[in-house]
């Protein structure tokens, strides 16, 4: 349709061209009026067609700006993650300088563009996308307008030759001295769906440290199966050969056979390496059939229950594969926000708190730690609980109700888990993981703690 309107204005500009290069002959006393006819259509012509291309133009820009609009609907409903999608539009308006393409073309492809990438003229009406803050506060109707000044940069990184010691002797797999910075346990809410280029780096050695077989069968079906149920194993022979005896009973001989083979393997991993396993692990769980997921799930369970106790980890792992394979293959509950506001949940966030204060600590420091905790939700009720009031079922239930909890409040709850982790001034591994699972569980995606290494924050104008 524009280039119809075009082709007027194009028209006008050949009917102009002819008037101007035309010269009527003395003995032709109608040819002027001919002459000067054609320029006056011409001209109407050449009005007209640019005219009705500027207007359209604008509607063009008005279609794209709302096609905007639509992408980020279209990516939130895809990825179920709106503060992921806010929070990169949060750092291109933290972009002072910006950029823009000076190709001749560039505005043709203008449309695909995740920001405005060309000159958008004197007026907003010509711009191919909606302001920043308009994109931003409907993703995120909390925002208070103010753009991410945080940094995170490393002045130390352990690269992949130094990530490959991730990988050793069963001893080493075990050894529980070794820790995670707590300054970036203690800010871990800042680093909530914000992954860094040393987040990044640091999950792509991790991946590449690990057992070449391990790492190739996470990547399909089949293969993502046995590695699950290995990291379920037990490391008690008798316990472990109860398990393998049930497995193999409830899952198929190709699945068990390959779980056997990856036993020493992942054996000898690092605590570091569980959950990023996991997450390398779960676009195959998604590519199961449902019957194949009815069985990993009952299989699943066979082992978690072998032992009769369920412990932490395996704990996490569960809950972590509920929240991301259940809604693919089961008819689940509405996840949608509908608490927004922590003071009518100081059962839950009790529990919560209570639950890590007494895994963190000896009984006597519980009360500090939980106390640490408590400062960061200032408007929840909380107090601490028995220990015989914090069983892992006790905390299932305080994460199904904390999940409800609005998008902009869930920060509190990671800051005041990072606190009550952090009281008593060391973070292990293990304990940084159990964070990472948690907010996981809460919908709010952390990346890998990086470990060892002198790591600097940049945060409302302090380093810390």
């Amino acid at each position: 349709v524009l280039n119809g309107i075009l082709l007027l204005g194009l028209i006008g500009r050949i009917f102009l061209r002819i008037a101007a290069n035309s010269r009527p002959r003395s003995n032709n006393k109608n040819a002027g009026g001919f002459i000067a006819g054609m320029a006056l259509i011409g001209l109407s012509l050449f009005i007209l067609g640019y005219l009705g291309t500027f207007i359209g133009n604008l509607i063009k820009a008005a279609v794209s700006r709302q096609r905007e609009f639509l992408a980020d609907a279209s990516a939130v409903q895809f990825t179920r993650n709106p503060g992921g999608l806010a929070g990169a539009l949060k750092r291109i308006g933290a972009v002072v300088t910006g950029s823009r393409l000076r190709a001749t073309n560039a505005s043709e492809a203008s449309h695909m563009f995740f920001a405005e990438g060309v000159w958008e003229g004197f007026t907003a009406l010509t711009a191919s996308h909606p302001p920043l803050n308009e994109r931003i506060r409907r993703l995120d109707p909390q925002w208070d307008g103010a753009f991410p000044v945080e940094k995170l940069t490393t002045t130390q990184f352990y690269g992949p030759k130094e990530a490959a010691g991730l990988v050793g002797t069963e001893a080493e797999a075990a050894a529980p001295n070794e820790f995670v910075p707590v300054t970036i346990v203690a800010h871990a809410s800042n680093q909530v769906g914000d992954p860094q280029e040393p987040h990044r780096k640091y999950a792509a050695a991790l991946v590449e440290s690990l057992p070449e077989v391990v790492r190739d069968s996470a990547r399909e079906p089949y293969g993502s199966r046995a590695v699950l149920f290995g990291l379920l194993l037990d490391r008690d022979p008798e316990i472990r050969g109860q398990q393998l005896t049930q497995l193999h009973s409830s899952t198929t001989e190709d699945v068990y056979q390959l779980t056997e083979k990856l036993i020493p393997y992942i054996d000898i991993l690092d605590v570091r390496a569980r959950l990023p396993l996991v997450d390398l692990a779960m676009p195959a769980l998604r590519a199961m059939s449902a019957s194949q997921y009815r069985e990993f799930m009952k299989s699943f369970r066979v082992l978690v229950q072998a032992d009769n106790r369920l412990g932490l980890f395996e704990w996490t792992l569960y809950r972590v594969l509920m929240r991301n394979l259940r809604p693919q293959y089961e008819k689940t509950a509405d996840q949608r926000p509908s608490l927004y506001g922590l003071q009518r949940i100081g059962g839950p966030c009790s529990v919560l708190l209570s639950t890590l204060a007494y895994a963190d600590n000896r009984t006597a420091d519980a009360s500090e730690a939980f106390a640490r905790g408590a400062t960061k939700l200032p408007d929840a009720p909380v107090r601490l609980l028995e220990p015989t009031q914090c069983g892992l079922q006790q905390l299932s239930g305080a994460l199904d109700e904390l999940s409800k909890v609005a998008e902009k409040k869930r920060r509190p709850l990671v800051d005041a888990c990072a606190a009550v982790i952090c009281a008593d001034r060391e973070v292990t591994v293990a304990e940084g993981e159990l964070l990472r699972g948690i907010c996981d569980m809460l919908g709010c995606p952390m990346p890998p703690l990086l470990p060892g290494g002198p790591v600097e924050f940049a945060h409302e104008g302090a380093a810390v």
